[in-house]
């Protein structure tokens, strides 16, 4: 087991609070982690293919490319989150620290759980009521509203964690200290 690396998953729906409290644990720790974000990863997607599943916006023309050229946009957008967990475990390779900021199902999270499994990982689940989630993503102009809720039927089911951090009763700097603490970093 490679002693240097070491993995924090944080799995929670969109608006949970997943990138604030990366943050937050980036500026308590050392030596520093690397905040990895699912959100970057579905920016490097053409318009033509962000679906309304992942939070963006979808035009007629956008919609119409993508039908045009036979593009199955839901196998893409597959492709691209398999490829973000092999590339977080080819970070964790290279004994880079990570924070890895995900919305993952149970399958995602199987398969983080055997590319890291060389590596000391720790499954953070991020919740909040769906009441603030909601008021969240209202006060974001970059959220979809309803993509939390529709997320929650999935996002937690059957994916065990090392330890849970509820974003709706702590800060983002709370939360983090209570992860630095357990995790003795």
């Amino acid at each position: 087991m490679n002693n240097l690396a070491q993995v924090i998953v944080l799995n929670g729906v969109s608006s949970a609070g997943k990138s604030s409290l990366a943050r937050a644990l980036q500026t308590i720790t050392w030596p520093p982690f690397l905040h990895v974000q699912l959100d970057v990863f579905m920016q490097m997607l053409p318009p033509s293919c962000k679906t309304q599943s992942d939070g963006a916006k979808q035009t007629p023309e956008s919609l119409c490319l993508a039908s045009a050229r036979g593009a199955d946009i839901d196998a893409i957008v597959g492709q691209t989150r398999r490829a973000m967990r092999h590339a977080v475990a080819a970070m964790a390779a290279q004994a880079l620290r990570l924070i890895v900021d995900d919305v993952l199902d149970d399958m995602a999270a199987s398969e983080y759980m055997r590319l890291l499994a060389p590596y000391r990982t720790c499954v953070v689940g991020v919740l909040a009521s769906l009441e603030i989630l909601e008021c969240r993503e209202r006060s974001r102009a970059d959220r979809v509203i309803g993509l939390a809720r529709s997320q929650l039927e999935f996002v937690h089911r059957n994916i065990r964690y090392d330890m849970t951090i509820d974003t709706g009763s702590m800060t983002p700097m709370q939360g983090a200290l209570q992860i630095k603490t357990q995790l003795g970093l």
